[in-house]
């Protein structure tokens, strides 16, 4: 489940229910996302900003990106989440 906030800019980029593959894209604004537990081995849910993405596999977080300052903030709520910079460098 996705909660688009006001002023929010996003795309689906991929949705394979079946694969549990799913993407979006947020160019600016901010959304909260409450994915279900990934069970398929090459499944995942990524939210991808200008700025970097944020990967998971069944949680409660928040994205927002402030295009203005090129700054994407993640919170999480309840899980796990993997955010990347462009570089490829992450955190947990």
């Amino acid at each position: 489940m996705l909660n688009v906030g006001s002023e929010s800019s996003i795309k689906v980029v991929k949705h394979d229910g079946g694969a549990q593959a799913d993407g979006a894209g947020l160019t600016y604004g901010k959304i909260r996302s409450q994915a279900q537990k990934i069970t398929k081995p090459d499944g995942k849910f990524e939210v991808k900003t200008p700025a970097g993405v944020a990967g998971v596999v069944g949680t409660d977080f928040y994205v927002g990106f402030d295009n203005s300052t090129g700054t994407m903030n993640v919170l999480v709520f309840e899980g796990i989440v993997k955010v990347c910079n462009l570089a490829g460098v992450c955190v947990k």
